[in-house]
Formats: structure tokens, sequence, C-alpha cells
């Protein structure tokens, strides 16, 4: 068993409905060496009494970070920035780990120093009952496996890098083709290199970051579902779908900007006519011709 301390990392807001059940899923970890990093956005609920009442009860070493809100990437990023251990493990507090998680994750990373996020596969605890609406359905369509439309090896670990980019399933829907942050393992010394999320993004902040990591390193894709990620009634809104399409073409504009000798030309032809300034004004003439 490794001694290579990992930090969950737990940013919280008025979170007790399910809370108690995440912190359970720590405390049922078969990894012993962990501790536990609590960020808090000036919950008003009893989260922070039901994190004080679990832990009491336990020997794993947790802190408590009181957090002003500043959006969900600030709250993410003030965990890391505390954290002491070389290993990043988001949970948050309506998700749920598997017992044999983190332990399995940092197998992986310890095994091979070049791969610098391990993602596992996850499972669903569905809050939300039949018939389902629009959203919800779509999500269970088309986000069970996100990585089923990339044509991967069918092997128990298949390991992404920057040759990802030249495959054009990689910016089909749905876009975030990694996994949620609760399904990662990260070297802390990662963000060292590439920063931490970025908290201008509200939506897309997380498949973001994998942007960066695999420009710069790999990704190890583990097919085993060590996770549970809960799907209930307070998430994701068509507001919120209006807000990630605004962020998806902000993406696809860093693409253009950043990752461009690293995408098929295909892609670069696509980009080059939503982006060039010379493409812009050409199609800005046909529309005023058009109208």
């Amino acid at each position: 068993m490794s001694n290579t301390l990992v930090s969950i990392c737990l940013p919280i807001y008025n979170g007790e409905k399910y809370l108690l059940e995440a912190l359970e899923s720590i405390g049922s970890q078969d990894y012993g060496h962990i501790e536990v990093i609590i960020s808090d956005d000036k919950s008003s609920d009893a989260s922070l009494e039901i994190i004080r009442d679990f832990f009491q009860g336990t020997t794993i070493d947790f802190k408590i970070l009181n957090h002003e809100p500043a959006g969900i990437g600030s709250n993410w990023n003030n965990c890391i920035e505390h954290a002491k251990g070389d290993y990043i493990k988001f949970l948050f507090q309506d998700d749920v780990l598997e017992a044999h998680c983190v332990s399995n994750m940092v197998k992986i990373l310890e095994f091979d120093k070049s791969i610098d996020i391990c993602v596992s596969k996850r499972s669903f605890i569905n809050e939300r009952k039949p018939p389902y609406d629009t959203e919800t359905q779509r999500f269970l369509t088309y986000c069970s496996d996100l990585q089923s439309g990339l044509n991967l090896p069918k092997d128990h670990l298949v390991v992404l890098d920057k040759k990802i980019f030249k495959n054009p399933a990689f910016y089909t829907s749905p876009k975030n083709k990694i996994g949620e942050p609760i399904a990662t393992l990260f070297r802390k010394s990662l963000f060292d290199k590439i920063g931490l999320y970025r908290t201008d993004m509200k939506q897309i902040l997380d498949y973001e970051i994998y942007y960066r990591a695999l420009k710069h390193g790999k990704i190890a894709i583990l097919n085993e579902a060590l996770v549970r990620f809960r799907i209930h009634e307070k998430q994701a809104s068509q507001e919120n779908f209006g807000k990630a399409l605004a962020e998806y073409k902000d993406m696809d504009h860093e693409l253009y900007e950043s990752y461009w000798p690293l995408l098929s030309w295909k892609k670069k032809l696509d980009l080059w006519l939503k982006f060039h300034p010379v493409a812009v004004k050409v199609e800005q003439l046909f529309y005023r011709l058009r109208n």
C-alpha cells in the first residue's frame, strides 16, 4: 500500500441533504493516508455541524476553510491551495466514492509517473423519477459513457495524450470527454505547470482544465466505476445550458488561439472560418448583402 498523502477536496455550499453520505464514503476508503480539505462558501444550513460531528468519530485529518463565495472555480481552487497531499481527489457534497476509489487511482499514478490525471468511469444515483424531463433524458442517453464515441481500445486502462486533439469525435457532444471532477485524481504538481481552474467559467471549467493537461501531459482512463454521481432536481437548468453554450464558443476561440498546432486540418478550417479576421469580415459582408 502506498504511503503517499492524498488530499480529498470537498467544496461545499448548503449540502446537508446528501453530505453525510459523501462523508461516509470518505470514511470507508481502504486507502489510509488521506487528509480532507473542506472549503465552505458560507453555508447557512447544518453542513458544518454534520462535518464536525462526522469527523469527531474518526482519526482522519481534516480542515474546514471559510471561503468568501466567488464562484465554484474559486471554491475548488481554495481546496487545492490548502492541500498538502501529492495527489488531489475531488468529492462533491452530493456524490459518493466507492471504497477502493482512492487506492485504485493511486496505483495508476504511482505506477506511471508520466500520467498526470487518473479518471475512472462513474455510475449514477438518480434522484429524479420517470418520466424524465428532456434535460435528464439527454444526460442519461449521451453522458452515461463519456468516452464511447472516441473509439478507444476496450482495455482496462487507456492513456490519452495530445494526439487526441486530432480526433474529430473529441469535439462532439458531450463536450466533456473525460469526466466530472469527482471522477479524477490529479498530481498536485500538475497545477504548478498548467495553473488552477479558471474562475471566469461557470459550466465547462472542468473540461477546460483537461485540455490544458492534455496539451502538456497524459490522462489515464480507468475502465472501472469508482465514483457515484448523483442526479437530482437542483442540478443543471436550461439557464445553465445557455451559459454553457457561451462558454463553448469561448473554448473554441481558445482552441484557435492556443491549440492550433495540435488540431486536425478539418478542425483548423472550422475554427479559421469562425475566428480569422478575414473570414469574419467576409461573413459580415455576405450578411449585409443578404439583408
